[in-house]
């Protein structure tokens, strides 16, 4: 075989290892040029693409005893001892390591092709899927996986610094750090590369689209865009506090402490009152004021079913509040929310006695407050009550209507039910636990839908297990 009659090497020729390797490069050039690449331990034909001459010849420039009758066979060995190679072998070499280069070049190109073949194929599916679901549907209920496919493919062609991410991208990438938390989104961003946006992009985001929220703001310009959104101007908002761990920190933004519980004044927190560049004063509001021990969170929820809810504000606290407060709190919520041309329909609540106070002073059920006009707007409700509900006790005229929250009142509930050391009493009965576990024991699970971890009284939350108790 003539290697200058060659014209390209074969697949199978550039996988030829060992002894198959061996054997070619003595047919193809001569045993002298095989015994050198035995020299060296090259062993395949594939690494002869990143190799040169020299490199090969670089053995035979050393004085070594047991090459000279290979120095003598390949070339000339001067009397300053220098080696040079003969002619033929080095066009020689010279020829196998062109062809070796120029297939790896070859099957660099081919692969380059064959993935923007590929490609082109993926965007044509991706176009045709697009084509049938427009055609189908509304662009805005497009799916996201479509322009999300696209812009990954886009931003692979760039440096990890020129990445960039259309909007419905960055909205969906910032649901799922809302949703899955930040551990998740970190997860998701370093096995996705070029998918989502870095955890940094999204901090940003979130600071110029208001979507951070700032202790003790009541955030009633977003709510005028939410009724927009739900297209519905009657509102009812929700309270309620839950027990947290009490941490103090530094918000650089709003250059002010959290943690610390912020005083009321007219039942409403004082918004960003943790400022100071005095460490004296720090110093005394670590002494003197109580840490945050509850979260109290306002919600407003639209009227439509369908809508979600909206946080209106959330601030920590020490507890320590009247129902002055409390109905003086919900009056501000209620005219802010009229100059926003909202309608607070009502309020809903745990039934703590504070709150329970506040709802009945505001409904006039048995007291009224003299000093507070509460009919200002004259926009009250004129509730009908049936004139045979001579047991239910209402003014007709009402400013809000109040509810406690079902789910909390039905969980405890629940919980006096599974009590060990309580009874609930139902008219002149009595029940408690053991008459829920007889009910298991002895009937069928059809007849009453039980299964024994709705009798677990350590969870307290279990909301699904409510449902099933209840007759």
């Amino acid at each position: 075989m003539n290697i200058f009659e060659l014209n390209e090497l074969t697949d199978d020729m550039m996988n030829l290892c060992d002894d198959d390797f061996y054997n070619f490069l003595e047919n193809l050039l001569n045993k002298d040029l095989c015994q050198l690449f035995q020299v060296q331990a090259i062993q395949d034909m594939s690494s002869l693409s990143s190799i040169t001459i020299e490199q090969i010849i670089e053995i035979l420039t050393v004085d070594v005893i047991d090459l000279n009758n290979l120095k003598k066979s390949l070339g000339f060995i001067t009397t300053d001892g220098k080696f040079h190679l003969r002619l033929g072998h080095r066009n020689l070499l010279e020829r196998l390591l062109i062809l070796v280069k120029s297939k790896n070049n070859l099957s660099v190109k081919n692969f380059d092709l064959s993935n923007k073949n590929i490609k082109n194929q993926i965007y044509e599916k991706l176009l045709e899927m697009w084509k049938q679901t427009s055609s189908s549907s509304k662009v805005a209920c497009i799916p996201v996986l479509f322009p999300w496919i696209n812009n990954i493919f886009q931003n692979l062609e760039k440096t990890k610094n020129r990445y960039r991410y259309d909007d419905q991208i960055q909205e969906f990438a910032l649901l799922i750090f809302i949703f899955g938390g930040r551990n998740c989104y970190e997860f998701l961003h370093l096995n996705l590369p070029s998918a989502l946006p870095h955890i940094t992009n999204l901090e940003i985001l979130i600071r110029t689209q208001e979507f951070k929220m700032i202790e003790c703001e009541f955030r009633f310009s977003l709510l005028t865009e939410y009724s927009r959104s739900t297209n519905c101007n009657y509102i009812f908002v929700a309270e309620d506090a839950t027990r947290c761990i009490s941490c103090i920190d530094y918000d650089a933004q709003s250059n002010s402490f959290i943690g610390l519980s912020a005083p009321l004044v007219n039942g409403l927190p004082q918004f960003n009152f943790f400022q100071t560049e005095n460490f004296q004063i720090l110093k005394n509001w670590f002494d003197e004021i109580d840490t945050s021990r509850f979260i109290n969170l306002h919600m407003a929820k639209s009227l439509k079913l369908s809508s979600p809810p909206f946080i209106l504000c959330a601030y920590g606290s020490n507890n320590k509040f009247e129902a002055i407060d409390v109905l003086k709190n919900w009056l501000f919520i209620y005219n802010q929310s009229l100059i926003q041309g909202l309608r607070v329909i009502g309020f809903s609540t745990d039934g703590d006695s504070r709150y329970l106070r506040a709802m009945g002073l505001c409904s006039r059920f048995f007291a009224e407050l003299p000093n507070l006009n509460l009919f200002k707007h004259n926009d009250p409700f004129d509730i009908k009550i049936p004139k045979e509900w001579s047991w239910f006790f209402m003014k007709q005229q009402q400013t809000f209507l109040f509810m406690q929250d079902p789910i909390h009142i039905a969980t405890k509930i629940r919980n006096r039910l599974l009590s060990t050391v309580a009874n609930l009493r139902m008219g002149d009965f009595s029940v408690d636990i053991k008459d829920l576990i007889d009910l298991v024991e002895s009937k069928s699970k059809l007849e009453h839908n039980l299964i024994k971890s709705d009798l677990n009284p350590k969870d307290r939350q279990n909301f699904a297990s409510c449902l099933r108790e209840s007759p």
